[in-house]
């Protein structure tokens, strides 16, 4: 995308099965509020979020003023898409 001049990044690189999201529930506070059963639940539910890591893996991100580009504009981000697409293997080649 950034070749085709458009101004990006990949999207999230921890999935949301990581440490960031269950290790507050270790903490202190949390273990007053909540009993023990509610918090192995919780931390429990975040395995059953089949595919996340590939989302975290192939999401790109692009900033909201991006988005607010006149028509012209926008409309050169799907074709740089379906050029990417059409052009795939080869750029995956490339690395």
């Amino acid at each position: 995308m950034r070749a085709e001049g458009i101004p990006c990044s990949t999207g999230t690189r921890s999935s949301i099965s990581t440490d960031s999201w269950t290790r507050p529930s270790t903490r202190r506070g949390f273990k007053r509020l909540f009993s023990a059963q509610r918090l192995k639940a919780y931390r429990d539910s975040f395995q059953e979020l089949k595919g996340n890591r590939e989302v975290c893996a192939t999401t790109v991100a692009m900033t909201q003023n991006l988005l607010l580009a006149d028509g012209g504009n926008i409309d050169h981000i799907p074709a740089a898409i379906r050029k990417i697409q059409a052009h795939g293997a080869e750029l995956a080649k490339r690395g």
